[in-house]
């Protein structure tokens, strides 16, 4: 049992300390446009963003992406559509960051999600077998990755938050 727990805990640090962590596969993803990184993931939790800006239109295609999510085992939740007005809305007193207002578990991880993208996006959420905790609660949920893409498909941002 003494070694269970050693294993374990060698196990959490090597996961840690080399900031693998969930959702680690979308750095590799068009490394040669990706803007942004930033990552933070610890034994209780952690958060990811990244972004990517692209040089043409139309260069992200939605559905190649869904493919490298799946392949990857986060599940398609759903998709909608916001305006630009409502994106641009979604701000700090002075940053801009990426929140859903009406999530109340997402949106206590606002200041770990900047708001890269300004125009009209379309946002799908997934479903990525990690639980993200809302501090204080018993609330959680497992739909915490998100995609968003810019509505002329030269923008792309990925969000994931885990953990508490």
């Amino acid at each position: 049992m003494k070694y269970l727990k050693l294993l374990c805990i060698i196990v959490l640090i090597f996961f840690a300390c080399k900031r693998i962590g969930p959702a680690g596969f979308w750095a590799g993803f068009e490394k040669s446009i990706r803007v942004e990184n930033y990552n933070d993931q610890g034994i209780w939790g952690g958060h990811r963003a990244i972004y990517w800006k692209a040089p043409d239109e139309h260069h992200f295609n939605t559905g190649n992406i869904l493919r490298f999510a799946a392949k990857h085992n986060w599940q398609l939740v759903d998709s909608t559509a916001f305006n630009a007005v409502t994106v641009q809305s979604w701000g700090a007193r002075f940053a801009p960051v990426f929140t859903l207002p009406e999530d109340s578990i997402l949106s206590s991880c606002y200041k770990y999600f900047p708001g890269w993208i300004h125009t009209g996006i379309t946002l799908y959420r997934f479903n990525t077998n990690m639980l993200l905790v809302y501090p204080g609660t018993d609330d959680n949920t497992t739909t915490n990755g998100m995609v968003a893409i810019s509505r002329d498909d030269r923008e792309m941002a990925v969000y994931h938050a885990w953990g508490e």
